[in-house]
């Protein structure tokens, strides 16, 4: 070997390491469901692999540039410290932006309209974070000391932007979308309520019961409605499910205070934990745990089924919300309670789409398997039609990619196994399928199940 290749073993050593770090951090951010957590862990993440006192990652909102998560001294804990806004084609972030390429700044001194944060920084660089040809964010990054970055640290900057930048748009376009689903749903509620609240049924906002003020209406259904309420006394957010008043009701209050009581009993992060039962001036009331943004995930996807389209990552989402509601399940069942009504109106999404449990609260005295089987049906049910937006028929099953072509198939499985072909419903058998995670065969026709996919590509 000559003299003048001596240096290709550390560049293929450092070209390996590299490619390895930029698998990890690829692996990483597409694991992770929460948004606000994701545009955290990405921060941290390229600070860690690149070995960075600094990183900021900014999103673009019109012509602004907002700091969004950030690694160093603009940290606190997942708060931006002091948060800046920089117009586009202003500093060194704002050029960055405004010209789509990046910025390799040696002395930030010679740069003109040069913007200073917290860190005192001598020198910078900053990437554009590109989508489609879109710029829609920048990550950027200063040192304390000049020239303190190479033209390779910029590429690789740059390497690290382009595998954020589908999971970011993806994040941003999943955000645009919850708001309108919520604001979709406060509106299509609001007219919905205002018919039984003639009617004296219902409680109204702003409404004091047991000792709680009503803000905001979760969820409006015959015999009860969810909401979120402000308990006075202990100054602490709740989630309150208040049975709806009426004489066609009144011989199920006796059930609603026992099936608190045994409620009451569990204790896991995916059953909201109920605190308190009672009565006032002929309302009967449950209070339970308050969750970030609660949403009914039965309300959340009746909305979401008249939009044009899916979040990319909807179906991710899906397994990772019955994924928790399995484990909220089976921990249920080991402790010989039952749910008895379980439907996607039972649970309430948090943040980052971590479903609670509500409505818990039968014994099963008598330790019958089918009750807990019934259960478990009764999940599957909720998993078709968050699938299909459809209930799944008792007399005609249909598989859901006749609906949705897009069904990943472990998902599609066990909905065929459990409501079709009644195979025994088990919560060993809904955490099997659960982590199989398989994707539609690009090939399959819009409206065509598996089978008749794999028919045509034999022939």
């Amino acid at each position: 070997m000559s003299s003048g290749s001596k240096p290709l073993v550390p560049t293929l050593q450092g070209a390996l390491s590299e490619l390895q770090s930029v698998y990890e951090f690829a692996e990483v951010i597409g694991s992770i469901s929460d948004i606000d957590e994701l545009f955290w862990v990405m921060a941290d993440s390229v600070a860690s692999i690149m070995g960075l006192d600094d990183c900021v990652l900014y999103l673009r909102d019109g012509e602004n540039l907002v700091q969004k998560s950030a690694f160093g001294v603009k940290a606190d804990g997942t708060q931006i410290s002091n948060p800046i806004t920089i117009l586009l084609g202003e500093g060194v972030v704002g050029t960055c932006a405004e010209t789509g390429q990046a910025q390799h700044v040696d002395d930030v001194t010679l740069f003109p309209g040069y913007i200073p944060d917290q860190f005192s920084g001598a020198s910078e660089m900053a990437v554009p974070v590109k989508f489609e040809n879109h710029v829609i964010g920048v990550f950027d990054s200063e040192a304390s000391a000049k020239n303190a970055f190479s033209a390779r640290d910029v590429q690789f900057f740059a390497r690290l932007s382009c595998i954020a930048a589908p999971r970011i748009y993806a994040a941003i376009q999943h955000g645009k979308l919850e708001d309108a689903v919520r604001f979709l749903l406060d509106e299509r509620t609001n007219s919905s309520h205002l018919d039984k609240q003639s009617e004296g049924r219902v409680p109204l906002p702003g409404q004091l019961i047991g000792g709680f003020r009503l803000d905001r209406l979760l969820f409006l259904g015959e015999a009860y409605t969810v909401w979120e309420a402000f308990e006075d006394k202990l100054s602490r957010p709740v989630v309150l499910e208040v049975q709806t008043r009426g004489k066609s009701f009144s011989e199920t209050t006796i059930d609603f205070v026992e099936r608190a009581q045994v409620a009451s009993q569990l204790d896991h992060n995916g059953i909201a934990e109920v605190y308190d039962c009672g009565k006032d001036d002929g309302w009967t009331w449950l209070s339970q745990e308050h969750t970030p943004y609660p949403q009914i995930l039965g309300d959340f996807l009746n909305t979401l089924a008249h939009l044009p389209r899916l979040p990319e990552d909807y179906y991710r989402s899906v397994a990772g919300i019955f994924k928790k509601a399995t484990s909220a399940l089976g921990y249920a069942h080991s402790c010989g309670i039952l749910h008895g009504n379980l439907s996607p109106n039972s649970m309430i999404l948090t943040t980052g789409h971590h479903p609670h449990l509500i409505g818990f609260g039968r014994k099963n005295d008598g330790g019958s398997q089918k009750s807990f089987e019934a259960d478990v049906i009764d999940l599957v049910r909720s998993l078709y039609f968050a699938l299909t937006f459809r209930n799944a028929s008792a007399e005609k099953y249909r598989s859901p990619s006749i609906f949705h072509h897009e069904c990943p198939q472990n998902l599609e499985t066990l909905c065929n196994e459990v409501l079709g072909e009644k195979c025994p419903a088990t919560i060993e058998l809904i955490e099997k399928r659960l982590s199989q995670w398989e994707k539609r065969p690009s090939g399959a026709a819009k409206g065509s199940s598996p089978k008749s996919w794999f028919k045509k590509k034999q022939k």
